[in-house]
């Protein structure tokens, strides 16, 4: 089963101690029913982009499609022009919708959208902090319930619940079969789980993701709450290594050609913050060499025929790769990829892969570079040190940004990645900066 392979890494004491923390809130004798949220809960994508699922389906849409333009530009606006309707659309209202802007016909969208569910359901895997609550659940007898609070059907859902090895479970919730209000969406949704339990809300405890919809809410409505934050937010605030990034690759990292680097920070995500970790002071890779190893030597296994470009990054490696917490990450880096992505990603680029290591050379912090200190000399050390600059940050989007009316007529105009749309796009920055 995904997911389910032992990390070469032990916990820190304050992981270990929330751990403990989210488990004995299972046990308490007042709760009954124990209701999970089934996104980043229970069940996650490796992806660190909300958008990568699309990438998969480019190749099919260009044959289906005779114009111009993404498959995941087209995918994203027809949700975006869905949620204009209805904050929470189902997935046929988005396809009808990208039915009707890209002019493929019926048939070639039922197909789209089939394919679309096949990848969800085959790259879903479990969040093992979820499965540790959720098996304790089960071990004390506890009512469960699981919201599916998804754009996807129930045939999804349940293929995920089968994979991910849930399914003992007392009620499902597919919030896409539910005729849920949008004003007052998260209530509506607390007081659906609270009937279907059948139980007094004191009885039940819930636990999601959301502060607002899976905390505040279920407590105004007398139940008890547990926050499991998820992967993704949680990497990006752990270091300034995203927004990085982000400030360098500023108008195409949504491009394909970083799409392995995308799958590798999702799985940094993934298996990095599975249990919560805030970021350490001084470190951008949690203070931790195992996390250093996971996310520079992991991608930079991806590229063929690697050779560093510097001495210092020769040098950086070579310290890496004599430090067994590094290895142990590069090693799970290389375990958990082939299992994800075994053969799906060879014919992506690797471009950005390298980043990281960039990162590290130019802009590392004092507690990063403490890790690898016993393994340099201290000539390097000295240069390393003598190195560093700030890195020039951008703010990092969690969720695309919606495109007005200007910039769809300047995708058709202007393609991008195209060299005058680079072009443009200079321009219209340095107006901007004046």
């Amino acid at each position: 089963m995904k997911g389910s392979i032992q990390l070469k890494r032990h916990l820190s004491a304050e992981q270990s101690a929330l751990k403990r923390q989210l488990v004995g809130e299972i046990g308490r004798s007042g709760y009954k029913a124990v209701s999970f949220k089934l996104e980043g809960v229970l069940a996650q994508l490796p992806f660190a982009e909300i958008y990568d699922l699309f990438t998969f389906m480019e190749v099919e849409f260009s044959l289906l499609h005779t114009g111009t333009g993404s498959f995941v530009q087209y995918r994203l606006q027809a949700q975006q022009e869905a949620e204009k309707k209805t904050a929470h659309p189902s997935l046929e209202r988005v396809y009808k919708i990208l039915e009707k802007i890209t002019k493929i016909s019926p048939t070639s969208r039922e197909k789209l959208m089939k394919r679309e569910c096949e990848l969800a359901g085959y790259f879903a895997f479990p969040r093992e902090c979820g499965k540790a609550l959720y098996s304790e659940a089960k071990k004390l007898g506890k009512s469960i319930t699981i919201v599916a609070d998804t754009i996807y059907p129930r045939s999804v859902v349940t293929r995920v619940l089968r994979s991910c090895g849930y399914e003992e479970y007392d009620q499902l919730i597919v919030t896409s079969e539910e005729k849920l209000p949008d004003e007052g969406y998260a209530g509506a949704l607390m007081d659906l789980i609270i009937a279907k339990t059948a139980m007094p809300s004191h009885q039940i405890l819930h636990i999601g993701g959301d502060v607002e919809a899976d905390v505040e809410t279920p407590i105004l409505k007398g139940a008890r709450a547990v926050l499991l934050s998820p992967t993704v937010p949680l990497m990006v605030k752990s270091g300034r290594l995203r927004g990085f990034i982000e400030a360098l690759h500023v108008y195409d990292y949504d491009h394909a050609r970083y799409f392995n680097l995308h799958c590798a920070f999702g799985l940094y995500a993934a298996y990095g913050f599975d249990i919560p970790q805030n970021k350490v002071p001084q470190s951008d890779f949690c203070g931790d060499a195992y996390m250093l190893g996971f996310m520079v030597l992991g991608p930079i296994s991806m590229i063929r025929d690697f050779t560093p470009e510097t001495d210092l990054q020769r040098e950086l490696i070579d310290a890496m790769e004599r430090n067994p917490e590094c290895v142990g990450g590069k090693e799970d880096f290389a375990t958990f990829y082939k299992l994800h992505f075994a053969g799906h990603l060879e014919k992506f680029n690797t471009s950005g892969c390298i980043e990281p290591l960039r990162f590290l050379e130019k802009h590392a912090a004092a507690g990063d570079r403490l890790l690898l200190r016993k393994q340099l000399s201290l000539e390097t050390d000295e240069a390393w040190t003598e190195a560093f600059t700030e890195p020039k940050l951008a703010p990092v989007r969690l969720t695309p940004p919606k495109q007005n009316a200007l910039g769809r007529l300047a995708d058709k105009l202007f393609p991008p990645g195209t060299r005058v749309r680079n072009i443009v796009d200079g321009l219209l920055v340095k107006m901007k900066s004046h």
